[in-house]
């Protein structure tokens, strides 16, 4: 099975209050350690992404990513097969 950049896994939903608040997609460190195994750089990753340098760092630390983001993660995913 080919690699994929950035694997992404729903959090658990929270309960706050009685009301359940939606699940956040998250890449997390997954992301990071396979863009390290390729030997690309944020700032490659992040460009191809179209986000920002320091969005893609929060995102490989532990910041939900949003749908245009798994989208574009797809779609890289897709060009790097």
């Amino acid at each position: 099975m080919p690699e994929t950049l950035c694997k992404t896994y729903p959090a658990k939903a929270a309960k706050q209050g009685g009301r359940k608040w939606r699940s956040k997609l998250y890449a997390g460190s997954n992301c990071a350690e396979t863009r390290t195994r390729l030997g690309l750089t944020q700032k490659y990753v992040a460009a191809k992404l179209g986000v920002s340098l320091p969005y893609l760092n929060q995102m490989e630390n532990h910041r939900p990513v949003s749908a245009a983001v798994v989208l574009a993660l797809r779609r890289v995913n897709s060009a790097l097969m």
